[in-house]
């Protein structure tokens, strides 16, 4: 049988439609070509859906927590139901250069820079850079204070590289991420206590093994990382507060005709350094089996996880077990993918440290954010998705219960610093989802979802409030023509509720107001190579609080060049 060459593509899809905002998101993707002898067996989905957004963003991470799958963003495209995997890096771009530079007002910069190179007989060399930044003055919640210097910037590089070992590969990869911003929320009378927040991350991924496409074979994935954080905030204290993770894992799988069967364990150790004193540990090992016929794709088999989250002089040191489900079912009832109903049922740990905190937001005070436990998360779905008319017209409506023990409660202290209470809680969620292509090139797409949150945490006695709200919807459309493509979106949240406790005070809970944010964005290709785009952002001018105090900016817009070859 003649050799031939097939392209793998390791992409990642979003979770969720977001409307387009001016933040600069990077997805990259490393586009692999080799030879290999192509063995004849049943027909498989692609594990992965095609991202043909125009921006691309990089993840570089390695996740060693159980993450729920969803359904992917592109309702229209085929399901792509598999086993809960450990990502790695994933990239989605495939081009060898891309280079995007912009600046707009109120004064804010965005680059995004990715170059590789690939043989395919070699390897693969790649490296990547992204940048945003937000500077001026803007009004907090406390308008009569006049306005405070806003300070946000982002920015990530990373080089990575691959080298083909046979049917296998061996993989590395070392990133940097800087975040840097400025505690704006708090009035006249604390603006004393203000101070820039500066936080930088360092991180070594290697792994050897398979990529899980072709699975008449035995696939395996061998991955090592470590993670040094470091707080360089202008803090009031002497405090030095850094933290070293490391860890590994292994992963074997394997398709017998129906039958699917994978195997997966990993470790992840965190240790606190400087004046952080914290100890983690988590151990993780666990088995699925799939099965898929003409209607049923069936996945069962859960993890086995020992955790631990050890404070000097806070708490000794005890380990806790936990087992966690990863259950999945889809039934195809009409054989056309118009009408699949699905359920799931898995659990997740999610870590509470210092490190995964600061990642979440730079207005954490961890003082007290580093002694939260780890959360225990288990969530069941169920719902049913579909597309018709020839693939014109989707749809995904479903429902969620999720129980944790653990959840983490956000309050603001002293007007500008974030804490967290950790307590149960109980969530049901209404979701809804609809996706349309009246015409080649255009396509249209709203959603909806509605939390119904049961909150067992109190602050001082006082039940605290959720902290985000109970509903929020979106609407989208896009247009892409050969020389230009243009967007527009809002997404829609309803009013927030957030605890607020001042030193020395009783909590109260104060309301941040509901907003639209609606954004619009275009581009127009000059030449083959060349395109300029022009990006807008709350263009209604509303007031914003994605965090209580914390004001966004009023109108948006940013413009610039790209050129990819």
């Amino acid at each position: 049988m003649k050799s031939m060459k097939t392209r793998y593509i390791i992409a990642a899809a979003a979770l969720w439609l977001m409307p387009v905002a001016v933040t600069a998101q990077v997805d990259k993707r490393v586009e692999v070509t080799k030879e290999y002898t192509p063995v004849v067996s049943g027909a498989l989905k692609l594990p992965i859906a095609p991202d043909m957004a125009d921006t691309v963003t990089m993840k570089p991470d390695i996740d060693y927590s159980i993450t729920p799958l969803m359904y992917s963003t592109e309702l229209v495209t085929v399901h792509n139901f598999k086993p809960s995997t450990l990502t790695y890096w994933d990239f989605n771009r495939p081009t060898n250069f891309y280079l995007k530079l912009g600046a707009g007002y109120p004064v804010n910069t965005v680059a995004d820079f990715y170059m590789s190179s690939h043989n395919t007989r070699t390897g693969y060399i790649m490296a990547a850079a992204n940048h945003y930044g937000e500077f001026g003055k803007q009004r907090n919640y406390f308008d009569g204070d006049g306005k405070r210097n806003i300070l946000k910037a982002n920015t990530t590089g990373k080089v990575a590289g691959g080298l083909y070992l046979g049917k296998h590969m061996f993989e590395g990869e070392l990133a940097y991420d800087s975040r840097v911003g400025n505690r704006y929320g708090a009035p006249a009378a604390f603006a004393d206590r203000s101070y820039k927040a500066e936080y930088e991350d360092f991180r070594l991924n290697l792994r050897v093994g398979d990529d899980f496409v072709d699975l008449s074979r035995i696939n395996f994935d061998v991955s090592l990382f470590g993670d040094f954080y470091h707080d360089k905030s202008d803090l009031l204290r002497s405090a030095k507060l850094q933290q070293f993770d490391f860890g590994g894992g292994v992963r074997v799988a394997r398709r017998f005709d129906r039958h699917y069967v994978e195997a997966v364990a990993d470790y992840r150790g965190s240790r606190g350094i400087k004046d952080l004193h914290y100890t983690g540990n988590t151990l993780r090992a666990g088995v699925r089996y799939g099965y898929r016929a003409a209607i049923i794709d069936l996945l069962v088999g859960g993890d086995y996880c020992c955790y631990s989250d050890y404070y000097y002089d806070i708490c000794s040191k005890k380990y806790h077990h936990a087992f966690l489900p990863d259950i999945r079912l889809l039934l195809d009832v009409t054989n056309n993918e118009a009408v699949t109903p699905f359920v799931e049922f898995d659990g997740k740990l999610i870590n509470n440290d210092c490190f995964s905190l600061a990642r979440s937001s730079v207005y954490y005070d961890y003082d007290a954010a580093s002694h939260l436990p780890s959360t225990l998360r288990y969530e069941l779905r169920g719902g049913i998705f579909g597309k018709f008319g020839r693939g014109r017209f989707g749809y995904r409506a479903w429902a969620g219960f999720a129980f944790s023990d653990g959840a983490l409660y956000r309050y603001i202290y002293n007007y500008e610093w974030m804490r967290a209470v950790a307590a149960g809680q109980e969530v049901v969620s209404v979701n809804a989802e609809l996706e349309w292509h009246p015409l080649d090139g255009l396509t249209v797409g709203a959603g909806v979802s509605a939390r119904f949150i049961s909150n067992h945490a109190k602050l001082l006695d006082v039940r605290m409030a959720d902290a985000e709200s109970p509903i929020d919807g979106w609407l989208r459309g896009r247009y892409t023509h050969k020389k230009f493509s243009v967007g527009a979106s809002v997404f829609v949240s309803g009013a927030s509720k957030w605890t607020s406790y001042v030193e020395g005070g009783t909590p109260k809970n104060v309301r941040m107001p509901w907003y639209a944010d609606i954004g619009v964005d275009f581009e127009w290709k000059l030449k083959e190579d060349w395109r300029l785009f022009v990006e807008g952002s709350n263009l209604a001018n509303m007031q914003i609080y994605r965090i209580a105090y914390y004001r966004e900016q009023g109108i948006r817009c940013t413009a610039g060049i790209k050129f990819i070859f």
